[in-house]
């Protein structure tokens, strides 16, 4: 007698389980990102003001639109005196009158109607030109530490800031203004270096600004920041 071996050869049938249909939720996130600035550039001078006057100008700036941005605040401050100029729009340009041959500072606000947020871009620093003005001071220093109205602990303290060449020259170096008077004396001139440690007085409050100089003999002065030392 024969016999037969019989193989039974199974079948697995795959079948799909997902969800018919998409499931993919829609973006919702309407927070709007840091606007790309163009325009005036970074510590460049401003040569393509509309003049206005013999001390103004009309200056443009331009930059990139911001994603999910629906309007913008333009903060431009005067470096000399620290006075802010703020203008909104909804255009990815704006332009201000400002006074020539003087050191500026733009930022960029981004902001969502959406969500509410908004987005700080970076700050360019530029100065607007100035009739017959062939050499620029440097750009104000800018202070670093202490922080502007910090409190800090009795002992010396090391006073440091970081110089801004002038847009077509070369810091040649510092002059430190320092003391217990909302306007400080001369402290020390002809720093070479980007810091200087001073002594301190327990329940003293010091204020301090930096004066940068250039190769060619031009001056800019800081803003005056204070400390209170415990």
């Amino acid at each position: 007698m024969k016999k037969y071996l019989t193989f039974i050869i199974p079948f697995i049938i795959l079948t799909g389980c997902g969800k018919s249909g998409n499931d993919t939720k829609p973006n919702s996130n309407n927070e709007p990102v840091a606007a790309i600035m163009l325009l005036p550039g970074e510590n460049e001078i401003c040569t393509t003001g509309t003049e206005i006057s013999e001390t103004q100008s009309s200056v443009k700036f331009t930059w990139k639109p911001a994603l999910n941005a629906t309007s913008y605040d333009l903060l431009v401050t005067n470096l000399t005196d620290g006075l802010t100029t703020t203008q909104s729009t909804k255009e990815n340009k704006a332009s201000i009158i400002l006074i020539k041959g003087t050191p500026y500072s733009w930022t960029l606000i981004s902001k969502s109607s959406a969500s509410g947020a908004t987005a700080k871009s970076e700050t360019w620093k530029f100065y607007n030109a100035g009739p017959g003005v062939t050499s620029y001071a440097p750009f104000p220093a800018d202070l670093i530490a202490p922080s502007n109205s910090s409190v800090i602990s009795s002992g010396n303290v090391d006073l440091s800031w970081v110089g801004n060449a002038p847009a077509n020259g070369n810091i040649l170096n510092y002059d430190l203004y320092w003391g217990t008077s909302s306007t400080p004396p001369l402290f020390k001139t002809g720093i070479s270096e980007n810091n200087l440690v001073v002594p301190a007085t327990s329940k003293t409050t010091y204020y301090w600004r930096v004066a940068t100089r250039s190769a060619e003999g031009n001056v800019s002065y800081s803003q005056i920041n204070k400390y209170f030392v415990n």
